[in-house]
């Protein structure tokens, strides 16, 4: 097992993970003091609504708006890896662009606060 996607945090899973050990984990809108496990490939990912809207109408300034709340996590988690958006469109080439755009925005605003960007 490479690693768990963690969404709900029951006890089990904690006595789960410290069986296998998995050398990656993605944590889903985690919270300071609920991120037990800590391997060196820890991933944070938040949910933000209407991501594909906000990605067809402003890639940019969703970028800085999903940046500014992975800074705010990580503060409080210390995790150094965080995704910006889940299953984006790539259905076409304006489609790429808007993705290439949020990616470039999101990834310089982590890499400025010494954090890395998993895509």
């Amino acid at each position: 097992m490479l690693g768990c996607y963690v969404q709900l945090q029951p006890a089990e899973l904690w006595e789960l993970v410290k069986e296998i050990v998995p050398p990656v984990m993605l944590y889903m809108s985690p919270e300071a003091g609920k991120t037990p496990h800590m391997p060196p490939v820890t991933v944070g990912r938040i949910y933000i609504p209407n991501e594909a809207g906000r990605m067809a109408n402003d890639p940019v300034g969703f970028a800085m708006d999903a940046a500014a709340q992975c800074i705010a996590l990580a503060r409080t988690t210390n995790i150094p890896i965080w995704m910006g958006t889940n299953e984006p469109n790539v259905g076409s080439t304006v489609a790429m662009e808007r993705l290439v755009a949020f990616e470039r925005e999101f990834t310089q605003r982590l890499n400025a606060e010494g954090l890395r960007c998993a895509m």
